[in-house]
């Protein structure tokens, strides 16, 4: 049996497999509950729509509103910069994980698509933070520069970047339905919640 190609730095790997489940806490610490099965097909082609249609949007908002009056997205124009933009999109996810090196980056070979988890808890808040500042920083902001400087290479760059964040948007709303007060932490591709204790004075 083939195993999977791991690269360690640290402790953090690089995997070409599934997300693997870990469920050890659930033996080891009471309380946790599956809440959220989101390794699915459907997850990701819901998440490839929503991409598709705010890229179009934002195709949309580009022309209208930036110096990029003529911009029109095309996918294999400038093609090359998905080689920058994943890696880089998916470092600043790790960026807002609990102990990043005890982190898996990998990729799917049944959805086609990267990936990082870990087995550590997050605040409801911390979660949705590491969700969305891909998208703040690598869409947002640079549509804004588009209203001072004229660069395709930028206006793609943030286009791009919009159509992969799909799924990070199906994946914030599945995190913003979680009750405010619970932590979270992911089982594989599973995400489980768990009420926070508080201590009482």
């Amino acid at each position: 049996m083939r195993r999977p190609l791991i690269l360690f730095y640290r402790t953090m790997k690089f995997i070409i497999r599934e997300p693997k489940s870990n469920l050890i806490f659930l033996e080891q610490e009471k309380g946790w509950i599956l809440s959220e099965q989101i390794n699915s097909k459907g997850f990701y082609i819901l998440g490839l729509i929503i991409g598709i249609i705010l890229t179009s949007l934002f195709e949309y908002a580009i022309k209208s509103f930036t110096l990029c009056s003529d911009f029109s997205f095309s996918f294999y124009k400038k093609l090359y910069l998905i080689i920058i933009l994943i890696p880089l999109h998916e470092f600043i996810h790790l960026l807002f994980f609990p102990k990043i090196f005890n982190s898996e980056v990998g990729f799917s070979l049944r959805t086609a698509v990267f990936f990082v988890t870990t087995n550590e808890i997050f605040s409801k808040s911390r979660l949705i933070s590491s969700i969305l500042m891909p998208l703040f920083l690598l869409t947002i902001f640079p549509f804004i520069f588009l209203f001072f400087i004229r660069n395709d290479t930028i206006a793609y760059f943030a286009a791009f970047n919009l159509l992969g964040s799909g799924v990070d948007i199906v994946s914030l709303f599945l995190v913003l339905k979680q009750p405010k007060d619970h932590l979270l932490r992911f089982g594989g591709s599973n995400l489980y919640i768990k009420k926070e204790e508080t201590s009482s004075s």
